[in-house]
């Protein structure tokens, strides 16, 4: 009853009485609500940003934590270190009305799939990659430095470790201050730059004031 295991800088912990906890060889099988508190690191963040040894050396005998912590709700429970067949890599899995809050984004989406590689030279957490429901898509909400809030929606969104790039696939929409960016066909793509700027990939790309009917899909889904 009310399970919660650490597991490197995972922590998991239940968010219902019922929620089971299986530890099943390498893999651990989350059954139920469940919180996943990435910490003691960069989050999702690029390692180059997570800060430098002895910058969080300094703020260790200082006292103070300069860490960042990426949380994560999934409604129906998640799968940690799972191997991939074919690739032979981990992943951890969550499934059901999925909540990410990141240092640089926000999102929710219904599956949410972290990738992982061990090999030489390629170690560590490598992209994340949100899908949504046919009737719900992907929603994402980021601030830049410049404090521009940027609202974008998706049937597909992938988050690049190594860039901090977020690119939305099938259908992307993407608001910024008072205009709206709406894709006119599925194969369109949107890229939310880390460093606050959008680039479109393919064709089509509709530009419409905030005032109109762009972004529908915000307003219905968000």
């Amino acid at each position: 009853m009310w399970p919660r295991v650490q597991r490197g800088n995972n922590l998991i912990v239940a968010k219902s009485k019922d929620t089971v906890i299986i530890l099943r060889r390498d893999e651990m099988i989350v059954n139920g609500p469940v919180r996943t508190e990435i910490v003691g690191g960069g989050g999702l963040m690029p390692e180059s940003e997570s800060g430098k040894q002895e910058d969080k050396e300094k703020d260790s005998e200082e006292g103070t934590a300069t860490s960042k912590t990426t949380v994560i709700d999934a409604a129906r429970g998640a799968i940690f270190n799972r191997l991939d067949p074919v690739t032979r890599n981990r992943e951890m899995f969550f499934e059901g009305d999925v909540k990410i809050a990141d240092t640089q984004f926000d999102i929710s989406c219904e599956t949410l799939t972290a990738y992982m590689r061990f090999t030489e030279g390629e170690k560590g957490l490598q992209k994340a990659v949100a899908n949504g429901l046919p009737e719900k898509r992907v929603r994402v909400e980021r601030h830049t430095e410049n404090g521009e809030r940027q609202l974008g929606l998706a049937q597909e969104v992938t988050y690049v470790i190594s860039s901090g790039d977020v690119v939305l696939d099938i259908w992307p929409e993407i608001r910024r201050g008072s205009h709206s960016s709406v894709a006119k066909h599925r194969d369109a793509r949107i890229v939310m730059k880390k460093n606050g700027n959008v680039e479109s990939r393919g064709v089509d790309i509709q530009i419409v004031p905030d005032g109109d009917d762009g972004l529908k899909g915000l307003k219905q889904e968000g």
